[in-house]
């Protein structure tokens, strides 16, 4: 399986170094861009790359998410505050890359299987689907 590049958002919480961990953990050859409104986290060590982003309600938000993904070969942008799930969304349309939103259709959650036979629960998105195939793996594990 090829490189894929994630930007995971809110990586100054627990969320998102909740989402970086799992990732990580993952096996998957995976390029991890964090971003944040502050500029210095304690989760810019969890990442590869990181970019200071403005609050997702301002005006600016949207714009500094595409100059990263201008620069970058980005894949799949994980939220993880409610916030950038909400602006984000909004502005899907813009945005020339998948991003995990829940899908209100679906079941809440779903389980992904990887190719290294391990599973992560995780809540359920049509462009999830999209970024990892049916046959793909990614993995939870809890201490």
């Amino acid at each position: 399986m090829e490189k894929r590049t994630i930007i995971v958002t809110g990586i100054g919480g627990n969320v998102g170094q909740g989402i970086v961990r799992n990732l990580r953990f993952s096996g998957m050859d995976l390029q991890i861009i964090g971003t944040n409104s502050a500029d210095f986290t304690s989760g810019n060590h969890l990442v590869d790359s990181f970019y200071q982003v403005p609050f997702a309600y301002d005006p600016g938000y949207v714009d500094s998410i595409l100059g990263i993904i201008a620069n970058e070969p980005v894949d799949l942008i994980i939220p993880s505050t409610d916030y950038e799930v909400y602006y984000l969304s909004l502005n899907a349309d813009k945005i020339p890359c998948k991003i995990a939103l829940q899908a209100p259709s679906h079941p809440k959650y779903t389980l992904i299987n990887t190719s290294h036979g391990n599973i992560i629960l995780i809540k359920t998105s049509h462009l999830l689907k999209a970024f990892f195939p049916h046959n793909t793996t990614l993995i939870l594990h809890l201490p």
